[in-house]
């Protein structure tokens, strides 16, 4: 059993998020109209409870790295969760919007380490060896986790009320802190092992089998005008993203399909997600980080173009099936993509800082796009213009690769 525990390490992992990506995947989506329909308030009121998570996400994201290094994963999860939990409690017995979002914020404490930066940090220690292929199948478990959870939250408010739903979740996130708890470990070494594919590169020294230069110091990066030019190139790719994912269910509902309709585009949506971040995560391994992002971009863009300009059922499921290939653009190209772009010396550092900027991206567009909808009474122009920006960050992807390109040179003369 010893020498599987990589294995169970990964399963773990994958549970984890199964639980948390799918819980925090249809919070918008599924909860939207029942809790503002019951609460008597406006779909972007509900949004701007919903963005508290976002702005609690970036905190807890931005000190991610602190917080992993003095802590460790192990204990940080547990208690996360726990206090995930506790936040779903009170969100279930919320009487207003402002409890809610009291709640949805505390949920967002957990965002950082929980979904994002926490478990590509894992993945890197316990395994050296195919750490895309896994991560890709680690980070399915969202699609899988938005797939399942869609149908049993869907139920469960159909038959019962958004309150127990929300129950349910905070009793998941308990039996997965306590697993956590027992059974993960930080580094291998801890329960006596070694790495999976030990020799190719060692973490904590920066090898060079992965990449013939350890890369740009977190000083160098910093004064190269390509870092912020692809902050702003996440950013704005996060908020196409979370445009239109945050908001699929009740935008096809205005446009005329079915709830039953609506919530089955969704499940599926999420279950292509599981098969397309493996799918993505393994073919990193063969031409990287940089073209797998340019592969979600162009996905993204066509799914918002889409679904900006038709209903037709038959288009929608096309438009599902692009944007399950550009949903990986925030969770599993960001810890491919730095590497393949910065090395490895800063690597840690700079996942949580790019991983932050989604956080944000989550905490504006959804309360955008909805005051959208509360003013014209339709999402179309938030996703026509999404689009158009989804377009034009190509050709910036392009530039930002020709600037570091340059540094890289210029750095080995």
């Amino acid at each position: 059993m010893k020498k599987q525990y990589h294995w169970l390490i990964a399963g773990l992992l994958l549970l984890q998020l199964f639980a948390v990506g799918g819980i925090y995947n249809n919070l918008t989506n599924l909860f939207v109209i029942p809790v503002t329909e019951d609460m008597g308030i406006a779909r972007s009121t509900f949004s701007l409870a919903v963005s508290m998570k976002g702005l609690m996400a970036f905190i807890s994201t931005f000190f991610s790295g602190a917080l992993l290094h003095r802590f460790g994963y192990r204990k940080m999860v547990s208690l996360l969760m726990i206090t995930n939990s506790i936040a779903l409690v009170i969100m279930a017995a919320s009487k207003n919007v402002v409890t809610l979002g009291m709640g949805i914020a505390i949920l967002g404490l957990g965002d950082g380490i929980c979904l994002t930066a926490g478990p590509p940090q894992i993945v890197r220690r316990w395994f050296h060896k195919h750490q895309g292929l896994v991560l890709g199948c680690v980070s399915s478990a969202t699609g899988l986790g938005g797939s399942a959870l869609c149908l049993v939250f869907s139920g469960i408010i159909e038959s019962n009320s958004w309150q127990s739903a929300f129950l349910t979740c905070a009793v998941i996130f308990s039996v997965v802190a306590v697993l956590m708890f027992a059974i993960i470990r930080n580094d291998p070494e801890d329960v006596g092992l070694k790495p999976y594919g030990e020799g190719q590169y060692n973490h904590k020294k920066q090898p060079k089998p992965l990449a013939k230069w350890e890369g740009f110091t977190m000083a160098q990066v910093t004064k190269m005008p390509a870092f912020y030019l692809l902050l702003l190139a996440s950013f704005l790719s996060c908020v196409c993203v979370y445009s239109l994912s945050l908001t699929i269910v009740p935008h096809l509902r205005n446009e005329g399909l079915t709830p039953a309709q609506a919530t089955t585009v969704q499940s599926t949506l999420m279950l292509l997600l599981a098969g397309t971040k493996l799918g993505l995560g393994a073919l990193s391994d063969r031409i990287g980080g940089k073209w797998i992002t340019l592969i979600c971009v162009s996905c993204i863009t066509l799914s918002l173009a889409i679904m900006a300009f038709s209903n037709d059922i038959y288009l929608v499921w096309v438009s599902a099936a692009l944007l399950a290939c550009g949903l990986p653009l925030t969770m599993l190209t960001v810890p491919l993509l730095i590497p393949d772009l910065f090395g490895y010396r800063a690597q840690t550092m700079l996942v949580g800082f790019f991983m932050s900027t989604a956080s944000v991206a989550t905490m504006i567009s959804a309360p955008i796009s909805n005051a959208v909808f509360d003013y014209l009474r339709t999402y179309r122009p938030m996703y026509t213009l999404s689009a158009a920006v989804g377009a034009a960050l190509l050709a910036l992807y392009g530039l930002i690769y020709l600037l570091v390109a340059r540094s890289k040179k210029k750095l080995s003369l």
